[in-house]
């Protein structure tokens, strides 16, 4: 150093300063001693910024010793060169994760952060695919019995919640309140102190090469496959909206009951309908679709599915998360493949009009055999006929 100086003087101020930060403490001390034998304002700025770093409580004594010093020869730091004290490190990341959508259109994201006396700090955001951020929890501080029994009552259902970045908690909530702008939902009040759980660098793990857009797209095999979607625990609760189904549920009664009908074989009480023959109605699952799928519900259940998507690769079930990523791209605006031709709208759909069919059925059953004059708004007769309460009756 002493050889630097002698050389370059002034221009051995970098390296100098340098040392003093990051070298070892006894190297970092002599070149202290160097900067201050340079007798100048650019050494006792170097030396004021090493100074202000508490994370190294000895190297910023040193510094401020060697500042002294140039003090006492009349030299001191700029002021606006003195770096500010360093922000302490945040809290690092003791958990985050995702749930699946759930049948109203809600998702969760929780985020837990252990500061270094070992104090939990959790945060749980309930997101809905229309409104927002709709609910807070914050527990500050969150003790570790409360955090795993908590989270033994989140992996208590099937659909359980998966590991996730605190990056993609934060990209979830950033677009949840969008949704809330959008709508007019005013954001719950403890969501300014749940953001500061959710601050912090972090990076999003990119998606696998077996979900690459393009790569999805030329597998026509996994598109027919994304029907068998409808049988895992994050899609198995999903219905359709059940006033923009129940007219196209009511027709497709009527039409079974009058394929019933038709047949030699039928009994003279109709009580029941062979609901497992909703799969030749066609006609109407293909009407109901072009329905019911607006351009909202279509944008809606297209982002559903490529959120599907990401938390089944992160839960290691790579071929779902395909058949959910091909779903999604035959639902983007730029598709060219018709709705009614999509195999899980057309599986999803099923479910829901079956589901509103039994309904249907078994109230008129219930009403019959209970002798109630009150008839539901339209129902189907034992002829097939359409019936409304009004007494219009809708033509076969």
């Amino acid at each position: 150093m002493k050889q630097l100086i002698a050389e370059n003087h002034t221009g051995a101020l970098s390296a100098l300063a340098f040392v003093a930060q990051r070298g070892a403490l006894a190297l970092a001390t002599k070149a202290m001693d160097a900067l201050v034998a340079l007798r100048s304002e650019e050494a006792a700025n170097a030396l004021a910024g090493v100074g202000a770093d508490r994370s190294d409580p000895t190297r910023a004594k040193a510094a401020r010793r060697a500042l002294y010093k140039l003090s006492l020869a009349g030299i001191k730091p700029d002021p606006a060169s003195v770096m500010t004290r360093a922000q302490p490190e945040p809290d690092k990341v003791h958990t985050c994760l995702a749930s699946p959508i759930d049948a109203s259109g809600v998702r969760s994201v929780v985020v837990v952060r252990q500061n270094r006396f070992g104090t939990l700090r959790l945060a749980t955001f309930n997101l809905h695919e229309d409104d927002g951020v709709i609910d807070v929890y914050v527990a500050d501080p969150c003790s570790m019995a409360n955090w795993k029994r908590y989270l033994a009552l989140l992996q208590a259902g099937d659909a359980k919640p998966v590991p996730v970045e605190l990056a993609f908690c934060r990209r979830q909530v950033e677009v949840a309140v969008a949704r809330n702008e959008r709508s007019h939902t005013p954001l719950p009040e403890a969501f300014p102190m749940a953001m500061s759980i959710l601050a912090g660098p972090s990076e999003e793990r990119p998606r696998p090469p077996e979900l690459d857009p393009d790569l999805v797209r030329n597998n026509p095999d996994l598109l027919s496959k994304s029907a068998g979607l409808i049988e895992l625990p994050e899609c198995r609760a999903w219905q359709l909206p059940t006033d923009a189904v129940r007219p196209h549920a009511t027709r497709l009664v009527a039409e079974l009951r009058r394929e019933q009908i038709e047949q030699e074989n039928r009994q003279e009480e109709l009580d029941l309908l062979d609901l497992s023959q909703v799969q030749r109605q066609g006609t109407i699952i293909s009407m109901a679709i072009n329905a019911v799928f607006d351009g909202a519900l279509r944008s809606i259940y297209e982002e559903r599915l490529a959120y599907t998507a990401d938390i089944l690769w992160r839960a290691d079930r790579l071929e779902h998360a395909q058949w959910a990523m091909a779903a999604a791209l035959a639902m983007a605006s730029d598709s060219t493949l018709p709705l009614e031709q999509h195999p899980f709208l057309r599986r999803l759909m099923v479910q829901s009009m079956i589901a509103l069919a039994e309904e249907a059925v078994l109230t008129v059953a219930e009403d019959e055999e209970a002798g109630e004059g009150n008839e539901p708004e339209e129902y189907v007769d034992e002829q097939g006929f359409i019936r409304r309460k009004s007494g219009l009756i809708l033509p076969r």
